[in-house]
Parts: C-alpha cells; structure tokens; sequence
C-alpha cells in the first residue's frame, strides 16, 4: 500500500484497523486507496450492497459513492472515539452516512423542480432573480434588447428562457445545497455524538458495575476476542449481593420472643374493660412447654355472659360488680350499664316500698314520711 506509507498511524495487516489513516499533515485521509477502503469497512457486520440507499450510489460495491462516503466517515468516527469502533459502533456511523446520502441526493431534483417553477412565473415579463427587466429597452421577442437585437421571434423567446433558467438555476442550487447539507450535517452529527455519549455511559456504568458486584461488566473492544466469545458463550455467573446490602438485611430482621411475657403484642382479652393487673388467671410462665396454649382466662365480661346463661338474679350482678370497684381505665359502655342498673333497682325498692304502703304492712321506722 504506497499511500499509508507516508504514513505510520495506520497499521498494516489483515482486518480491521486499530489505528486511524491520517495524512502527513495529520488530518483525516479522504482519498483511500481500494486495501484501505476494504479494511476500514470490514468493521461492518452488513455488506454496503445491502443497505438502504439508492441502486446509483451504492452500484460498484466497495468502489461505489456509498461504500466511499462510509469509509471517511468511520475513519473521522475512529478519531474522535480515539478508540477502535465496536461492531455495533460502526454499523451505526454507516446507518447515519447512508441516511446523509439519501437526504442529499433529494436535492437535485428539488433544485430542478425549483428552478423550473420559478422561471415560468415571470416568463413574460423578463423577471429575474431579484431584478426584472425594463420593458422599454428589452422585449421576449427581440435578444439580447430592441435596438441591437440578433435573435427576433420564436429564437429570442428560447434564448430568453434559456438564460433566465440559468440565472435561477443558478440562485435555486446555492438555496436547496445550502438547505439539505445543513440539515443532513446536522442530523448526522447529531447521531453521531449521541451514539458516543450514550457508549460511554454504557461503559462507565459497565465498569462501576463490574466493581461493585466484583465481575467483568466491560465488554471486550478487540474483534478476534469478540468472536471467541460469541463461538464459546460463558458459562453463566452467580450473582452475589454485595455485603453492604446482606448486612442491612441481617440487622433489619427482628428477633423472635424469647417467652410470651416477653411479647409486648400477645393480647389475652382484647375486648376485655378490666385492666391487665385485675384480671383473674395468670400469665404463662417462661418455662412452659413449647407447643402448649395459655391457661383459658376469666373476667368481668364472662361472668356476666356465664349468669345471663343460667338465669340468675340480676341482684347478684350488682353484688359481684360492687365487690369489684369501678376503675377509671374502665370502658364508658361498662360505667353506663352500671348507671343504668344502679337507677333499676332503685325504682324497684321505691315501688316495693308504696306497695307496702298500700297494705298497711310497713314498719314505722322504715317510714320516711
């Protein structure tokens, strides 16, 4: 290859390139020669022929303006990566050159389609880009003016539209060039730099990864490794959490209650209004038998369940509830109903005492009155 001998920031060999081509001046190197054109595109997985791109540019295979335009590119990508691209790196610098071509080879036809439109307007009156022409000294039927005119009829009419379809064939070029090649730059740049903002995240993020969980996250950048790979796929790794994170849920776990005293959550009688130190029955003991339930518990409210069963006087009510005083952490149901009772029985005495009344039979020093 006599062009990269000038050179020695190319390597030579077979496959792709591990260094970019560069010209003497250090600048990348657009004119290739057919080696280095057929190893820098080596890099792609997808043959240029079958990329979507019009049959005229990509006809000729590595020798097409397609497959030319596409070496440049990857050549200036490998540059500016400073870094030799991964496959799927550079299958995406050729998906956006072939994107750019395809936008540019839109603007030769816009540009006819503008010219040809913009010369019909003003066919009649002589009208050019920005300047028309006085009608006093010039005419469609005579050419180039009235006075001195060499073509006269339908002669001066086609030199005419010839002329004024150069001057706006002219304008209408600089317009549409200067239109598509800034938006398709744009866009290609655009890509192009995102792509590489985007790998290196993926890289960063890969080898924080790789550290934190104590693996290999990094992809492997040389070719030939890549395909050793791909023919003998890795057996799949354990995934082990980091110590940080088995230590957090070690420490978050509670531990068990040793005995029921020590459960502050084991409720004997929740609907219970005595308070816990006045309840009848004891507490299980530590020592008792894994597997055993607690002793059955007695209380106010099952006492009066048990008497309302058997039909007891509702004197005897009063009796036991006397006999255990009222406490304030007592229920408002519980302090009613005793209200309620206590009002009952008072009535009962007052109406048994006039019935006494009635018959005659009452004690005198029971008497009231």
């Amino acid at each position: 290859m006599s062009s990269s001998d000038d050179n020695n920031h190319f390597d030579l060999g077979d496959g792709p390139p591990t260094k970019p081509l560069l010209d003497k001046n250090g600048m990348p190197r657009i004119a290739m020669t057919p080696e280095e054109r057929h190893r820098i595109l080596s890099q792609l997985s997808v043959p240029v022929e079958n990329l979507t791109a019009p049959f005229w540019v990509k006809r000729g295979g590595e020798n097409s303006l397609l497959a030319k335009q596409i070496s440049v590119s990857l050549n200036i990508a490998h540059i500016m990566a400073k870094r030799p691209l991964r496959t799927e790196e550079a299958n995406a610098v050729a998906k956006f050159r072939t994107t750019y071509v395809n936008t540019m080879e839109l603007e030769t036809p816009v540009w006819i389609a503008a010219t040809i439109a913009l010369e019909r307007r003003g066919r009649n009156t002589l009208r050019f880009p920005h300047y028309t022409l006085s009608p006093k000294k010039y005419s469609i039927n005579a050419y180039p003016t009235i006075e001195g005119p060499q073509w006269t009829g339908e002669a001066a009419v086609r030199a005419w539209r010839m002329t004024r379809l150069a001057a706006y064939g002219f304008v209408a070029n600089i317009w549409t060039t200067v239109l598509f090649a800034s938006f398709a730059n744009t866009s290609y740049s655009v890509k192009l730099l995102r792509m590489f903002k985007e790998s290196d995240e993926q890289q960063k993020h890969r080898s924080e990864m790789g550290d934190r969980y104590g693996q290999d996250f990094v992809p492997q950048q040389d070719h030939q490794r890549g395909q050793q790979q791909e023919e003998a796929p890795q057996q799949p790794t354990q995934y082990q959490r980091p110590k940080w994170v088995q230590q957090a849920q070690a420490a978050s776990k509670p531990e068990p209650p040793q005995s029921f005293e020590d459960d502050d959550g084991f409720l004997y009688d929740d609907a219970s209004p005595v308070a816990p130190v006045l309840r009848d029955g004891a507490r299980p003991s530590t020592g008792s038998k894994a597997g055993h339930a607690p002793p059955k518990l007695t209380n106010s409210w099952e006492k009066i369940r048990e008497a309302a069963k058997s039909g007891e006087n509702p004197a005897t009510w009063g009796k036991d509830n006397q006999a255990a005083p009222v406490r304030k952490s007592e229920s408002y149901t519980y302090a009613e109903n005793e209200k309620d009772y206590a009002k009952d029985q008072a009535q009962k005495e007052f109406d048994a005492m006039l019935e006494r009344e009635r018959s005659g039979k009452a004690d005198a020093g029971n008497r009231r009155y």
